[in-house]
């Protein structure tokens, strides 16, 4: 997923440059949150997976926001 959120950013950077330093912001939350989300995971810890999953959530809504969902 953190690959394709890189991918997407660029993407949608290239089209719209006014947007590139939140999209930068929130690549670098997503790249965070993926790190975060794979080690609790690999831990075992139930809560906080779920805890980081939901930040993850809201940081995607963010990109889908900005990028309008309409990024080829």
């Amino acid at each position: 997923m953190r690959d394709l959120v890189i991918t997407l950013a660029e993407k949608a950077a290239g089209e719209t440059p006014a947007v590139g330093p939140d999209l930068r912001g929130l690549v670098d939350r997503v790249k965070s949150s993926a790190s975060e989300f794979d080690e609790l995971g690999d831990a075992g810890n139930l809560s906080g997976t779920q805890a980081e999953f939901a930040k993850l959530e809201e940081v995607l809504k963010q990109l889908r926001a900005i990028t309008k969902g309409e990024v080829e």
